[in-house]
């Protein structure tokens, strides 16, 4: 009818009337429209399932996958279309389109360090590619890690991605000392690590912790210290030190005057006991009368010096005298004495005594009848003299005496004595 209509308008030979009366009969066009419906309906949505593959298939991002995604749930759900049929090719465009869950990956560090042994799972049905420190390899390379720092991107065909960066580090910070080393108070400890984090120092009075690698002994106090260093891995160094800045101590017993009293550097004894205290003493020498020496008991007479050195070097020197007796007294001179019987009885005079002694005495008493008087030191060493006043008493009970008893008595300074 609708060709009749055209060729009536062009003003064709055939009349209008005509074409009416040789029209096709009447027949029931529901089911044609039906069918022809139905296979545009088919036709467009193959195109829509066609373009939405390729939309996936050619996809590089996420964003190019939100993309089909929005393509798919605004054409009549194509994911349906795609349940329809279940090939595989199907199967795989809707898993892509419906997965938006990142990979999760198993057993990364919960920090960034780590001194574990690390070894990495992957929980991810539709994986597209794994990256480790930029380089793409398979899921076996990421056990038993080495140390090292790594990056590592996980990727599904969704383009949903997971990331992580970590260290492992089995190695503990190294401490430029020696376990049990002994320091001076010029020393400076550092712990070297690429992932240090501090150090705690432990005496007997306090701990300290200090987040510098270097600690100076400047400050410290003699005593005996713990250091531990320890890095962001939780590997850790331990050492043990002392600070030394004391020389050794030369001390012990000695007798003067027969009593026993603690030494003295510089004194002279009668005997002597000694011993040295430092831990970390190195040696020591004794000389006596510069010749070597083997003990720390001393009771022979000479003079003696003991040294001793400890491993850092402070050093002590101590010299002492021992003497054990007062041998003579000599050079005896008494000046000025006359017997009392060429002199009127009662008139006073005056005598001088005079002696040497073979070392510095302490004291001397010259004894004459019933007067004692101590004798002076002079100028000269070892030289003693005393002016002793005869009285009127003293010469009547001399009268007539032909000898004149006199006796002097010393000691020296450790009280040894000679008469």
């Amino acid at each position: 009818a609708m060709i009749i209509a055209a060729i009536c308008m062009i003003g064709t030979f055939v009349s209008c009337e005509e074409e009416k009366e040789e029209s096709v009969p009447y027949t029931d066009n529901k089911n044609e429209n039906k069918s022809s419906v139905a296979v545009q309906t088919s036709t467009n949505e193959n195109f829509a399932l066609t373009k939405l593959k390729d939309m996936v298939n050619t996809a590089s991002s996420l964003a190019e996958i939100n993309a089909a995604r929005n393509y798919a749930f605004n054409n009549n759900n194509l994911l349906s279309a795609l349940e329809k049929n279940k090939s595989d090719e199907n199967l795989a465009i809707k898993k892509i389109i419906n997965d938006t869950a990142a990979p999760v990956l198993n057993g990364v560090p919960n920090g960034k360090y780590t001194n574990k042994v690390v070894s990495i799972t992957i929980t991810e049905e539709n994986l597209a590619k794994i990256y480790l420190n930029e380089e793409e390899v398979t899921v076996d390379k990421l056990q038993n890690l080495s140390e090292g720092s790594y990056n590592i991107k996980v990727i599904d065909k969704s383009f949903n991605e997971t990331s992580a960066s970590f260290i492992v580090d089995f190695t503990s910070p190294v401490v430029n000392i020696l376990d049990k080393a002994v320091l001076d108070n010029d020393f400076m400890i550092t712990a070297s690590d690429e992932n240090f984090s501090f150090i705690t120092l432990e005496s007997s009075e306090k701990s300290d912790i200090y987040l510098e690698k270097s600690i100076s002994t400047k400050n410290l106090q003699d005593g005996s210290y713990t250091l531990v260093a320890y890095d962001y891995a939780k590997n850790a160094s331990k050492v043990t030190f002392t600070i030394d800045t004391t020389a050794p101590v030369i001390t012990g017993k000695g007798k003067v005057n027969n009593k026993t009293e603690d030494f003295v550097c510089g004194k002279t004894y009668q005997n002597l006991n000694l011993s040295i205290i430092d831990e970390n003493l190195a040696s020591y020498d004794i000389l006596k009368n510069n010749e070597k020496y083997s003990s720390l008991d001393f009771s022979e007479d000479g003079n003696y010096s003991v040294s001793a050195i400890d491993i850092l070097g402070h050093s002590t020197t101590c010299n002492f005298k021992i003497d054990t007796k007062l041998e003579k007294l000599e050079n005896v001179i008494i000046s000025n004495l006359t017997s009392p019987s060429s002199k009127t009885v009662g008139e006073d005079q005056t005598i001088r005594v005079e002696f040497t002694a073979n070392e510095t005495l302490q004291m001397a008493i010259l004894n004459l009848g019933s007067i004692s008087t101590v004798l002076k030191p002079l100028a000269k060493e070892n030289t003693y003299q005393a002016d002793i006043k005869i009285t009127s008493d003293i010469a009547k009970n001399m009268q007539n005496k032909e000898v004149i008893d006199f006796s002097i008595t010393a000691s020296d300074m450790v009280g040894n004595m000679a008469e």
